[in-house]
């Protein structure tokens, strides 16, 4: 996938479309986590299965994301990366607590990565695609 734009494919829509389609792979995941503490009883190994497959995918999406960010020499690509570190770690936990304890009461897994998620595409998404129509490429 280049994530340059094309003479003919405008710059804002090729950077709209490559971060909704990452993003969209990401909501789908997210949703299937969800889905997976909903049912009763809540399938621990399902769980784990579905958090692993989306660490996989959020791996591949900032891998291409902060490549992006170092090839347009974006100046908050440091603090972007380190939001990215963070989220992998909060994915590598919740992994980890859900495989050996299982969901315990009021655990939010899904809830949790959401929140981050949707705090993470409103700030640093926004910001670095706005760097990006202002010319960053």
């Amino acid at each position: 996938m280049s994530l340059r734009p094309t003479a003919s494919e405008p710059q804002t829509l090729s950077i709209k479309s490559f971060l909704e389609g990452h993003h969209r792979g990401l909501r789908q995941k997210i949703d299937h986590i969800a889905q997976s503490c909903r049912a009763l009883p809540a399938d621990q190994m399902m769980i784990a299965e579905s958090l692993a497959a989306l660490q996989v995918f959020a791996a591949t999406h900032f891998a291409d994301e902060e490549k992006l960010m170092d090839d347009v020499h974006y100046p908050d690509r440091g603090s972007h990366h380190h939001q990215h570190r963070h989220f992998l770690d909060l994915i590598r936990d919740l992994q980890t607590t859900v495989s050996q304890d299982g969901l315990s009461d009021g655990m939010d897994v899904p809830g949790q990565i959401a929140a981050w998620w949707e705090q993470h595409s409103v700030i640093h998404d926004r910001a670095l695609v706005d760097f990006l129509c202002r010319g960053g490429i």
